[in-house]
């Protein structure tokens, strides 16, 4: 799955792996389908094969990623591009942010990781273009 997040813009790859974190702990608890392995690791609902929970069933692991990588991209491009705006991810709205403590939560713990990946990528962006420039 890494490889398939790796293709993507930072700030797209950056909510991929946080919201990994914050929605599954790193792919340990995820929706499962008649047994079978969904690969939504992001708390993902939408029209792709659903399971009786609502949430989405993916094909494989690609599939997941294009998919909610898609839609984070779409975000990103309306420029909901943080965690506090992409706080609707939680619960359907910015607004909710609010009121809902469960939702101030989340905007922590996806900030915290966010934080720490998209620097990290800016950071190694930077290196490979001073080492392209030399």
């Amino acid at each position: 799955m890494s490889s398939s997040i790796s293709h993507k813009n930072k700030k797209v790859a950056s909510f991929l792996v946080d919201k990994d974190k914050k929605e599954s702990n790193w792919g340990r608890h995820s929706p499962k389908k008649n047994g079978r392995e969904c690969f939504n690791y992001w708390g993902y609902r939408g029209p792709e094969n659903p399971t009786a929970s609502g949430y989405s069933c993916f094909d494989s692991p690609q599939h997941a990623v294009n998919v909610v990588g898609g839609r984070i991209a779409d975000l990103v491009a309306d420029k909901i591009d943080t965690p506090k705006e992409m706080v609707m991810w939680k619960c359907g709205s910015i607004s909710c942010a609010r009121s809902d403590r469960g939702a101030a939560k989340w905007i922590w713990d996806v900030g915290y990781y966010y934080q720490k990946v998209y620097s990290s990528s800016k950071k190694d962006s930077k290196d490979k273009e001073i080492t392209m420039l030399r």
